[in-house]
């Protein structure tokens, strides 16, 4: 595979739950009243603000100027005179005679949420890199050295790599700003993990990405044979945020479990990687937050030797804690922005590299 660009640029081994700076960290300004300034929450208390840019990297925003930091609330507020984008928080939730909606409030159809593909909330986002103290206060994913031995094995060895992928419009790449051409041309998440093996093990990696726009747990069922026919050492499966709706964890296990099978079936030594997806806009009613745990449980159900667990849905119930939906959304109710799939590439690249313990 070759690289278009420096891997190094997107940091691909210096995860928030690992690292003492906040790489890239997506902010979304939102103003909750008029007499307020618009504010954007931080994962962690700034030590130091490094860079405050645009979510494409084109405009660099200066402290003092377009925003300031307010400690004890661990936020970025605007100055008057921002050039920084804000939005009021009356415009999440739309009208049917407005633009950029979708259907709808949960528990509410006359009212719309705010919405948008392509690069619609990237152009208002921003992102920051800043230093910090504090440890990360969630879940941190475990290396799976010993439950995928056969990937390892080869890693270790700077062996070539057959990593094959099947999932929904998030592994497609939906939203991220590679897919959707603007600045700064950020891969999705599964090129990324390609691009960050070749680049720490030295393994020639042959990737093929099955993912399709709007499909569940029953595609990868359809395309488990193809999935076979390339004969993949590792594959990831990926799909939920078009199932969780249907609140049928059962049969989601058991198509994910039937593709699994059929892949095995002609490829025995074939190892995967089952990614419980992020979460979607609680507010939107065709992604239940409830329904998350269960779908993610699901998948844990199945992992056994050869089979691991990417836990995005704990993930981002973690960075939620801090961080609102709109900062990390790439389209207003169901997709990552650049910094979300630069976590779920920095998710399964842990469970694939053995990167130091301690925060750096």
């Amino acid at each position: 595979m070759d690289a278009t660009k420096d891997e190094m640029d997107w940091h691909l081994f210096d995860p928030i739950w690992k690292s003492t700076t906040a790489y890239g960290e997506s902010l979304f300004f939102l103003r909750e009243a008029a007499s307020q300034p618009a504010g954007a929450p931080l994962l962690f208390e700034p030590t130091k603000i490094l860079d405050l840019r645009s979510a494409s990297g084109e405009t660099i925003y200066a402290e003092g100027v377009d925003f300031r930091i307010d400690l004890p609330s661990r936020r970025l507020l605007l100055t008057e005179d921002s050039r920084i984008p804000c939005t009021d928080c009356r415009e999440l939730y739309r009208t049917a005679e407005q633009d950029q909606i979708i259907d709808h409030l949960s528990g509410d159809e006359s009212v719309k949420l705010l919405f948008g593909e392509g690069n619609f909330f990237h152009d208002l986002q921003a992102q920051v890199t800043y230093n910090h103290t504090e440890p990360w206060f969630g879940a941190v994913p475990q290396y799976q050295g010993k439950t995928l031995p056969r990937t390892i094995e080869k890693l270790t060895a700077g062996q070539p790599l057959t990593l094959c992928m099947s999932g929904d419009s998030i592994s497609a790449g939906a939203n991220a700003s590679g897919c959707t051409d603007v600045p700064p041309h950020m891969p999705p998440y599964g090129e990324l993990v390609a691009r960050g093996l070749e680049q720490h093990c030295g393994s020639p990696i042959a990737f093929t990405n099955l993912a399709v726009g709007g499909k569940g747990a029953a595609h990868g069922v359809e395309v488990a044979d193809r999935a076979a026919s390339l004969q993949p050492d590792l594959m990831i499966v990926a799909y939920g945020m078009n199932d969780v709706g249907r609140r049928d964890p059962q049969t989601y296990r058991d198509q994910i479990a039937a593709g699994i099978d059929i892949i095995r079936r002609q490829n025995p030594r074939a190892e995967f990687i089952l990614v419980a997806t992020m979460l979607g806009n609680p507010e939107w009613a065709h992604t239940p937050a409830e329904t998350f745990p269960e779908y993610r449980n699901a998948l844990a159900s199945l992992c056994i030797d050869g089979i691991v667990l990417a836990d995005m849905t704990r993930m981002w119930t973690d960075l939620l804690h801090r961080k609102r939906y709109h900062d990390l959304t790439g389209n207003g109710v169901n997709h990552p922005n650049d910094f979300g799939h630069r976590v779920y590439a920095q998710l399964l690249l842990s469970l694939l590299v053995d990167l130091p313990g301690e925060q750096t």
